[in-house]
């Protein structure tokens, strides 16, 4: 009786494999294409790359940003001539259709108006826009609550995105998050690595620690887990 249970278990293990193989051998292969700054990178080194509602894609690099629309790429300089290309670290868009920029000379923005990048502090009509945007900028997320999460070394800066005019947001739509905060439920480091939103709308936060920091929109509060096991140093970077 084991031996004809064994038997059968392997044809139906053989028949599985042989199935699942015909399938695949069915499917197209997958085709890999290299890009490179021969074809119009501005740099070859890549720290971010996002896909906006109209299907292009946006590269971040060490020497600027650059869209790609399927063959030919644009590269977007910044209009200050004192100072080079900042590095871009990260892309993300919202609901409105504006496409956000966090770089190493702090929070541009992307004004189709006019086709270029702008700091955003030049954008904003923000009072203390300076002490928040002009930073260094590691990552950025925008949430399905229609914030946008800013994360630097100084810190998290969140802002509620109203409406499609964000050069009129109000100062009461921005929260700063920080361990200096008097707020018990505060961020374990200053230093922020990465942000991610979870599919039950939960918000994780990786900085320069042993915890990761994860904030609760029912409980309006940030939460600090220890790692168990640390990870390169601590760093949980943006992938």
């Amino acid at each position: 009786m084991h031996n004809i249970k064994t038997i059968l278990w392997l044809a139906l293990l053989t028949i599985f494999i042989v199935f699942y193989s015909s399938l695949m051998y069915g499917q197209d292969p997958i085709v890999f294409e290299q890009i490179s700054t021969k074809d119009g990178l501005p740099n070859g080194t890549i720290n971010s790359i996002f896909r906006d509602s109209h299907g292009f894609m946006w590269f971040g690099t060490d020497d600027g940003l650059c869209k790609y629309d399927g063959y030919n790429f644009k590269i977007y300089k910044t209009d200050n001539l004192s100072i080079q290309n900042p590095q871009i670290h990260s892309i993300v868009e919202d609901s409105y259709g504006h496409i956000w920029i966090g770089t190493s000379f702090g929070l541009y923005i992307y004004d189709p108006n006019i086709d270029r990048i702008v700091p955003y502090s030049a954008f904003s009509y923000l009072e203390f826009k300076n002490k928040y945007v002009v930073t260094t900028i590691n990552c950025l997320l925008f949430d399905s609550n229609n914030y946008l999460w800013v994360g630097s070394h100084t810190g998290i800066i969140r802002i509620k995105i109203r409406n499609s005019d964000i050069q009129n947001i109000k100062s009461e739509d921005v929260e700063d998050f920080n361990i200096n905060s008097d707020d018990p439920f505060k961020l374990s480091d200053n230093n922020i690595y990465s942000i991610y939103e979870d599919t039950q709308h939960q918000i994780w936060i990786s900085s320069n620690s042993n915890y990761l920091d994860r904030y609760n929109y029912q409980e309006n509060r940030i939460v600090q887990q220890k790692l168990k096991y640390l990870i390169s140093k601590n760093r949980i970077t943006q992938t």
